[in-house]
């Protein structure tokens, strides 16, 4: 900027400051649309949205006012929520997550997302967040890298740059076709793909500063479109939100917005050098700190990332953190491992340096928060509370904090993956039948922490009953006529979809009358009971969701 505007101003300063404000203009706006991600989801989940200053420690607001952004405001708009007079929109609003009420709600961030539906988790739906932060990323991920070849063409042509046999050096990047990389396991997959579309950015066989610099903006803002689930593939918005608590959805956000931020500095990082600017040559440094999981489970091993606002590549920063180890730093970032305790919040402190040109030394300290949430895991049976005998039960879990697929163990009986729906509800679990004799079923939820480990989230025990026994259903039977008998579950019964394919049975009148299948005719009572009477009768039927046969009583009101 000083090039730019101050005494050193050059036409070549004027064209790069033109092109860092593009990009800034460009990452406020992704910035901004995964902050009113995060605002629909608290507002899906009827948080109590405020703002309070930093310096306020009673409050227990959600926003977090920083003391250069004192004068921001929320607007709370139900479509496009936001906040007004933001004097930094690159940088992401501020969130104490601690204070979020319904941290274990994920409904809402499925919805917010569009994936609430089978068909939403493949591709999210049109129009929802999910769909528009995706798209997002792949227009600002080649716009970025478009602003990086213009800059660069443009000091290849001012400063007559050519290749050894005179040629005038000319940069391009078209980036690869979506159907090449919507499906890669790794970075080095990937790079497979990209490698062949950064030839321009060798120059007399050596690779030019823009081949690194569009290689790491591309890498960093491209994820693999369809990941695979099980036998299946789901979509990466999917994978990354699909049964995420709101604790875990807002990080998942702000990891995206971690390399949102982490893709423009390397674009301004290239932009500086091409006008002298990237040893140090600038007028302020501010200290950033941020851990690589928002969200940590009690017990778990995480790490926590400082880096200056700027920084040399030959002159790493120095960390000395008031909690955790420090490890060796690299690419200008500093690494922090800590230990969660078992809940609550860590405030995390510490000092970061790095030398200037004179090799003098800049210092200032780091402060950022991180949330612990409890190790825990839920159960719902959508359909009922206890678990039935040679029935095929409904089960789903969640593994609140879980860094990876929610998955469940089973004792006493058999689980099988499933997808059913329920009262207009899609859900995808599993089922469970009960082993033959057993008295209970145990099941344990399990999912990963940050470091990839399994682990269990919590054992979760339930009694067997016997499955409900039907009822007749046929309340009259005619002297002339007969009767058809119909069996079920009846009202009062939670599980629906139940059939009974009835065999026979007795008609309790002297030594008894059989009869077979479903009909009972008339001519079988006529003459052995009068009309106004009530007969009992014994059927023998099948059901259709245990396939156990059964015998079971009642009684008709006999009519004429």
């Amino acid at each position: 900027m000083e090039k730019a505007t101050g005494n050193e101003k050059t036409a070549k300063a004027e064209y790069i400051y033109k092109l860092a404000q593009e990009i800034d203009a460009l990452t406020a706006k992704q910035i901004e649309l995964v902050d009113q991600t995060k605002f629909l989801v608290l507002m899906e989940c009827k948080e109590n949205i405020e703002a309070a200053p930093e310096s306020d420690e009673k409050a227990e607001t959600i926003v977090v006012l920083e003391k250069d952004r004192l004068k921001m405001k929320l607007d709370l708009n139900p479509k496009k929520p936001g906040v007004k007079n933001n004097d930094f929109p690159i940088r992401p609003v501020r969130m104490n997550l601690h204070h979020v009420e319904g941290k274990d709600k994920y409904d809402e961030g499925m919805r917010v997302m569009g994936i609430a539906s089978e068909e939403g988790l493949k591709n999210p739906d049109k129009g929802k967040q999910g769909d528009l932060i995706w798209k997002a990323m792949i227009d600002f991920r080649n716009e970025l890298c478009n602003k990086v070849v213009e800059a660069a063409n443009y000091s290849a042509k001012l400063d007559t740059l050519r290749d050894k046999k005179g040629k005038l050096v000319n940069f391009s990047f078209t980036p690869p076709a979506d159907k090449d990389v919507e499906k890669f396991t790794n970075k080095a997959a990937l790079m497979l793909v990209l490698e062949p579309k950064l030839k321009s950015f060798f120059v007399d066989g050596e690779p030019a500063d823009e081949y690194s610099t569009i290689k790491d903006v591309y890498l960093g803002l491209t994820k693999s479109k369809l990941v695979k689930e099980g036998e299946k593939e789901i979509h990466w918005i999917g994978k990354t939100f699909d049964h995420a608590p709101s604790v875990a959805v807002l990080a998942s956000l702000s990891s995206i917005q971690k390399d949102i931020l982490s893709a423009r500095a390397v674009a301004i990082s290239y932009l500086q050098e091409k006008v002298g600017a990237g040893e140090y040559s600038f007028n302020k440094v501010m200290a950033l700190a941020y851990p690589d999981q928002a969200v940590v489970n009690g017990g778990e091993e995480f790490t926590m990332s400082v880096l200056m606002a700027a920084f040399d590549s030959e002159r790493q920063p120095i960390v000395k953190p008031d909690q955790g180890t420090a490890v060796s730093a690299k690419q200008g970032v500093g690494v922090v491992k800590l230990r969660a305790p078992n809940s609550g919040e860590m405030k995390l402190t510490g000092t970061v340096t790095i030398r200037k040109k004179n090799n003098s030394e800049k210092t200032e300290r780091y402060e950022t928060k991180v949330v612990v949430v409890p190790p825990m895991g839920t159960v719902t049976l959508p359909e009922f509370s206890i678990m039935y005998a040679g029935y095929n039960n409904k089960v789903t879990a969640v593994a609140g904090g879980s860094k990876g697929a929610t998955e469940i163990s089973v004792q006493g009986g058999v689980k099988s993956n499933s997808s059913f729906s329920l009262d207009g509800t899609n859900y995808k679990g599993w089922t469970i039948k009960p082993s033959a004799g057993s008295r209970q079923v145990v099941v344990t939820v399990q999912g990963k922490d940050s470091q990839g480990k399994s682990k269990s989230f919590g054992t979760f025990k339930y009694r067997v009953k016997p499955f409900p026994s039907p009822k007749l259903l046929t309340p009259t039977i005619s002297l002339s006529s007969g009767a058809r008998i119909q069996v079920g579950l009846g009202q009062d019964c939670p599980i629906s979809g139940a059939n009974f394919t009835i065999k026979g049975g007795n008609i309790l009148i002297g030594d008894g009358i059989p009869y077979s299948g479903p009909t009972i005719t008339g001519a079988a009572i006529k003459g052995k009971v009068r009309a106004g009477k009530t007969v009992a009768v014994t059927i023998s039927c099948v059901n259709s969701l245990t396939g156990l046969p059964e015998i079971i009583t009642g009684s008709m009101t006999v009519k004429p």
